[in-house]
């Protein structure tokens, strides 16, 4: 689980949720959407990150926002982790 950093906020004072957080949000959804975990881990977890990866694409195109930025980070940093622990 991705916990926030208490910083967060003074780092981006107009958001509710801290870019760790809401990209442990966006990673729950794309991984309800029904993508089958029996393609294998791996796969599973490129298909979730190209998903996740794709919505922050489209969100920092919307909003020329560091937030969206921040989010697509963390959701990268914490599916590489993930990819490490294979």
């Amino acid at each position: 689980m991705i916990h926030s950093e208490s910083k967060t906020s003074k780092k981006f004072p107009e958001r509710e949720t801290s870019p760790k957080d809401k990209a442990t949000s966006i990673i729950a959804e794309a991984g309800a959407v029904g993508v089958p975990l029996e393609m294998g881990l791996d796969s599973w977890l490129s298909v979730i990150q190209n998903i996740c990866n794709q919505l922050c694409d489209e969100m920092i195109l919307e909003t020329r926002s560091a937030y969206w930025y921040e989010v697509k980070r963390e959701v990268n940093k914490y599916i590489d982790a993930k990819r490490k622990n294979i």
